[in-house]
């Protein structure tokens, strides 16, 4: 006995009429326009909402950046603000002098840094906390360090730098035995810091 046929009935097979073929086109098209739409409505939200909670002095320091440091940055702070995260832009640009009394006090092991260039390529963060809403400028407890292990890796996405993580997670420490959890840079087309120096007319010793 022969099994019978699972195929549609023919009145269902061929192409579908052409008005309801438009009619599906234009409703999918009309999603397709909305989902864009909402995608785009909550971006700019986001952006405009980490605009409206910098202080004048963040905005002024990140104007301060190389163009291309710039777009990567406010993009990395874009997409924390989407992760419920909240940045704190510090120092950006920096000078030899600033950065050899960090080296003698123990708070950097090198002599020229990124954020003495012009213009200058390293940024200082603190994260918010989620819970209190202050800044965490010494993160200490396990879930601090772990806030600002998440914010790094994702800096890391959008071609920064980061010294204060191993790749395996652990803690970096500086020869002095400090640790330097806000310091972020983006080298852009530079090698190391005397090519970089050396372009932007910084000496380096």
């Amino acid at each position: 006995m022969r099994s019978r046929s699972l195929a549609a009935p023919r009145a269902l097979r061929g192409r579908l009429p052409k008005k309801t073929k438009y009619a599906l086109l234009g409703a999918a098209g009309v999603g397709t326009v909305l989902a864009f739409y909402l995608v785009g409505r909550k971006r700019r939200a986001i952006r405009r909402a980490v605009h409206v909670s910098m202080s004048a002095r963040e905005r002024r320091r990140i104007g301060q950046l190389a163009p291309d440091v710039r777009a990567a940055y406010e993009a990395f702070l874009y997409a924390a603000a989407a992760r419920g995260i909240r940045i704190f832009t510090g120092r950006t640009q920096g000078t030899i002098a600033k950065t050899a009394a960090h080296n003698k006090a123990g708070r950097s092991d090198v002599h020229v840094s990124w954020h003495d260039l012009t213009p200058p390529r390293g940024i200082d963060i603190q994260v918010y906390s989620p819970t209190t809403g202050r800044r965490i400028s010494s993160p200490k407890t396990r879930a601090e360090i772990a806030l600002y292990r998440k914010v790094l890796r994702l800096a890391e996405k959008y071609g920064f730098r980061q010294i204060a993580f191993h790749k395996d997670g652990s803690r970096r420490f500086l020869s002095s035995g400090a640790w330097d959890a806000y310091h972020i840079e983006h080298r852009g087309p530079y090698r190391g810091i005397q090519v970089a120096a050396r372009a932007t007319g910084v000496k380096y010793a």
